[in-house]
């Protein structure tokens, strides 16, 4: 058994060698971003093996740093990038403040149709969502029409199969 002494110098030197394997993975830029360079996903973030399961590199820097991230928060990118791990590039937010940082809010506002070609106009926009923005009121009309019209259908099938 180790002593308290011989315990901790193993528990440094263990967060040492994952620190050391976590540095090698990224290039420091001219913009001051630590560039992930190891394993990514599909979505543009990093993926890091902490010693016992793959994590998410920009929050295992995070939660090395800085500390837990605390209930319900997310991690933002305040430098934009998502392969950055730079802990100064790091914030947890709410994931409200982080969708609302992201620009989702002003490329969907910004947009003057919907995906059919309708034109949003006053009287043609029924209402803006948080997630799916806009509403064409023609397509929301269409939609409406053609659900009726499969429900009468259904609701005929079931009818005429239970007589």
């Amino acid at each position: 058994m180790y002593d308290r002494v011989g315990s901790a110098h193993l528990c440094y030197n263990k967060c040492m060698d994952i620190l050391k394997r976590f540095t090698i993975k990224y290039e420091i830029s001219e913009s001051g971003c630590h560039n992930w360079q190891a394993a990514t996903l599909k979505n543009g973030y990093g993926l890091f093996w902490n010693g016992k399961k793959n994590q998410l590199a920009h929050r295992w820097s995070y939660e090395f740093h800085k500390g837990a991230i605390p209930l319900g928060l997310v991690i933002d990118h305040l430098c934009k990038n998502t392969l950055c791990v730079n802990p100064e590039h790091l914030e947890a937010v709410t994931q409200q403040t982080n969708f609302l940082r992201g620009g989702a809010v002003s490329k969907c506002l910004a947009r003057t149709c919907c995906k059919h070609g309708h034109e949003y106009t006053l009287t043609n926009t029924v209402y803006v969502t948080g997630v799916r923005g806009r509403i064409c009121r023609t397509c929301r009309n269409s939609w409406h029409k053609e659900y009726k019209r499969t429900k009468r259908a259904n609701d005929k099938l079931l009818l005429t199969a239970g007589a």
